[in-house]
């Protein structure tokens, strides 16, 4: 199969394309709840991009959009339960109690945990960031939630060296701005979060185009 270059400036413009349609999705993905039309709108443009397209997706259908988010919600969740579970494990052994939880960092509370635990929780959450985005657009691609869950074909996916470059252009722009907005306007309260917010879907958008656009490829 021929190899193409991935069009990373057009995914970078993409979401700046037609402020309309983002500035819509924007405003859900602020929106508790709502946020689920905003992810399956995202994925929707990921469908775009597989297709070589590079338009923003029309929002119609939103039904289909708020099942498409659920369901690809669903898919990461399960895929970040290993993650889940080290977290509860190394609460339990810190011993802080339920309602301390918001006044204790959680990273301190890992750090102070065995390195065995340290390690497990470094290989479960390069699991996450590296596979579940592969089973949703396996979802995506197939409209079946199943696709997400054959593990041997995203697994022959996830190792082609395809896919290695635009996952790491993405998820380091993706933490890079979100890590910048919340730095700069971190002691703002709801100002805070409304930008965080904003920088999370930019970055997602831009996200999944690229991964969109290389995913057929693999």
């Amino acid at each position: 199969m021929e190899r193409k270059e991935i069009d990373m400036v057009s995914a970078f413009q993409r979401p700046f394309r037609d402020m309309k349609k983002t500035g819509l999705g924007l405003l859900l993905f602020i929106i508790p709840l709502a946020n689920i039309f905003s992810f399956g709108y995202i994925l929707e443009n990921a469908k775009l991009s597989m297709e070589g397209k590079k338009t923003l997706a029309p929002w119609k259908h939103t039904g289909a959009l708020f099942v498409q988010g659920l369901f690809a919600i669903l898919l990461e969740i399960i895929y970040s339960l290993p993650l889940l579970f080290v977290g509860v494990y190394t609460l339990s052994l810190s011993g802080i109690p339920l309602g301390q939880l918001e006044s204790v960092s959680f990273e301190a509370a890992l750090l102070s945990s065995p390195q065995w635990i340290l390690g497990l929780a470094i290989v479960f959450g390069l699991f996450f960031a590296y596979f579940a985005p592969l089973a949703v657009l396996a979802y995506v691609h197939r409209s079946s939630l199943g696709e997400g869950f054959r593990f041997k074909r995203l697994w022959k996916k996830g190792i082609s060296k395809a896919y290695v470059l635009p996952w790491l252009v993405s998820i380091i722009f993706l933490n890079v701005l979100v890590f910048v907005v919340g730095l700069q306007f971190f002691d703002l309260g709801v100002v805070s979060y409304v930008l965080s917010r904003i920088a999370l879907y930019l970055g997602e958008i831009v996200r999944y185009t690229l991964l969109g656009e290389v995913y057929p490829r693999l």
